[in-house]
Order: structure tokens, then C-alpha cells, then sequence
């Protein structure tokens, strides 16, 4: 199994043949796209840091198209976790989670369906399914920026402009937490909505439970909720 993508454009020669060449998805170095840092999955990146010499030129004329295909691959192993979901999983997973089934559901049964033919299928992780929701805009997901952090931070700005109380407390990475005995690395965002306010006061009086929560996003960022 192989996969190959264009890393730039086409050429137009002089006699006017187009030439393309796709190259093997591994090869090249990643290169994170934004301002920001983008939180890789977890498997890492697909990109191995060197060049594979696997490709396949394309030169397209008026007459005919001459393909060659050069098939070796050099410098990695064939792993199935750095290839893409195919548009027909996404798109069952998709239609699984409009009917309204759940993602750990979703996970379930993916995992006791797999055959030797699932292929990448069978790697399927939440950063998979976070990704579909945001492609095919279910549940009304709205990311305001495609990286995270801004993301968050630009959700933050809107909630405080549209009078939202719900924010306790936020810190972006990079900014400075000695104030609060934070590292400058660290991220912090504090949440209370109103109903959570009135619950605690109702039934907190006492007693209060902390759990934690981690593994939900490439980030490692753990999430604490809390009882009464």
C-alpha cells in the first residue's frame, strides 16, 4: 500500500507538455502550517525527514499522457498509521455520529470489526474522529482557527465579548505564570457556568470531588472536573 502526493505544482514546458510529479507521502520533512505549534498525533508525523525515491512522473501533451513509475521505496517502512482514512470510512463514521452514536461507541466497534482487510481503518483514534466533526460540521463544530491554541484563545475573546461569566481563569502558553507558580509552558483554562455555580453552592458545602481526565487530545493536556 503507497500513497503519493504532489509537493508543488505543475510545470508547463516550452512545447507546452504539462509534467507533474507525485511523490511518496513520506518522504520530505514536516512542516507545521501557521503561527502556532500544531499538536501532531500520536504516532507522530508520516514525514520521515529525508527523501524516498519512490514516484511517479506524469508528462501531458495534446496527443497522450506518458506515466513512469518508479515503485522503490527506500528509507521507512510500510506503516499503516500514516496513511489517510479512506473518504468512504470517514464517511461511515461520519454518518455514525449524525445518528447520533457516540465516539467511544464508534471506537467499540471499530475495534471488534477488524479484519485483515480494515486497513488503516482499524488505527482510527479520536484525533480521527475530532477531524471528521470538524469537516463535516456535525454537531455545529466551529473551529475559529486551524491551530488549536489560537483557536481557543479567539472562543475566550468571544465568550467574554458576548458577556459570557463562564471563564474563572486563562492562561496561553508562552505567557508568564510565576504570579500563580505556572510555568510559562503551561496552559491553563478555568470554566464555571452558571449552573455550576448554583450546584456547587446547593450541594458543595461539605465536600468537594477532583478527576482527572487525560488522553482526549495529542496535546496531553489533562482535563479536571469537578464534583459536589
Amino acid at each position: 500500500m503507497s500513497k503519493y502526493v504532489r509537493q508543488r505544482g505543475s510545470k508547463t514546458l516550452k512545447n507546452g507538455d504539462i509534467v507533474m510529479n507525485y511523490h511518496c507521502c513520506r518522504s520530505g520533512t514536516y512542516k507545521p502550517k501557521g503561527k502556532g505549534v500544531k499538536s501532531l498525533k500520536s504516532q507522530g508525523s508520516a514525514k520521515i525527514g529525508i527523501s524516498c525515491p519512490a514516484i511517479i512522473k506524469v508528462r501531458q501533451s495534446t496527443e497522450n499522457v506518458v506515466v513512469q513509475y518508479f515503485p522503490n521505496h527506500k528509507n521507512h517502512e510500510n506503516q499503516l498509521q500514516h496513511f489517510r482514512l479512506s473518504e468512504s470510512d470517514r464517511a461511515a463514521v461520519a454518518g455514525r455520529l449524525k445518528e447520533g452514536v457516540s465516539e467511544k461507541k464508534i471506537l467499540q466497534d471499530i475495534r471488534e470489526e477488524i479484519t485483515v482487510d480494515s486497513g488503516r481503518k482499524m488505527l482510527i483514534e479520536k484525533k480521527d474522529i475530532h477531524n471528521i466533526k470538524r469537516d463535516f460540521n456535525i454537531n455545529g463544530y466551529i473551529k475559529r482557527h486551524e491551530v488549536d491554541v489560537v483557536s481557543v484563545k479567539l472562543w475566550t475573546q468571544e465568550m467574554k465579548n458576548n458577556g459570557e461569566n463562564c471563564i474563572v481563569f486563562f492562561k496561553e502558553q508562552r505567557q508568564s505564570g510565576n504570579d500563580y507558580g505556572l510555568k510559562d509552558e503551561d496552559f491553563v483554562l478555568i470554566i464555571t457556568t452558571d449552573f455550576q455555580k448554583d450546584m456547587i453552592t446547593k450541594y458543595g458545602k461539605d465536600k468537594i470531588s477532583i478527576d482527572g481526565t487525560h488522553g482526549l487530545n495529542t496535546a496531553m493536556i489533562l482535563i479536571y472536573t469537578q464534583f459536589w
